[in-house]
């Protein structure tokens, strides 16, 4: 997985984490910097727990220092979950673009291999051939004629795409 790739699914996560509602310990020790959602979170948590000191002292903390009241909460929190969503989707589809282009770069894509190095030497005469791939899709890919084995594409640059060395698809 590319660098970027493992950035952005870190960068998801600790959205995540920083989503979570504040444990007591945690709220206490870091009132002052505990963001408006955050806040929300641990009051409704505490409403739940019927932490009744929690929850006054984190609805104290959304108004005084941020000007929230906790009705505002349940639109903040949906618009955060919202976001966390959309970054998962992201990274989610990052991920599999990546793992795509992983797979094409070591396999050639579509279920072929190109030939290693030494294969190349035995052929001196290359052709298309045509098969379907992995998702049904027609596909085309250059073959040594000799060996019978995948080689890079460039080998077959300049000829047409025909398939009558190997009809079988």
């Amino acid at each position: 997985m590319k660098n970027t790739t493992k950035q952005l699914l870190l960068f998801v996560f600790i959205g995540i984490l920083a989503s979570c509602a504040a444990s007591p310990e945690r709220f206490y020790r870091e009132r002052s910097s505990l963001s408006a959602e955050t806040l929300c979170r641990t009051y409704d948590a505490a409403i739940k727990k019927s932490d009744l000191t929690l929850a006054g002292d984190a609805s104290q903390e959304l108004s005084t220092r941020l000007g929230i009241s906790t009705n505002d909460c349940p639109a903040l929190v949906s618009a955060q979950n919202a976001k966390i969503a959309a970054g998962i989707i992201a990274a989610a589809a990052i991920t599999a673009v990546a793992i795509a282009a992983s797979k094409k770069k070591h396999h050639g894509g579509g279920g072929y291999y190109p030939a290693a190095a030494s294969n190349s030497t035995f052929d001196h005469e290359w052709d298309w051939d045509q098969f379907y791939g992995e998702n049904g899709e027609l596909m085309a890919a250059c073959r040594g004629v000799q060996s019978g084995q995948f080689a890079e594409q460039w080998r077959c640059a300049g000829k047409a795409q025909s398939d009558w060395r190997w009809p079988g698809k």
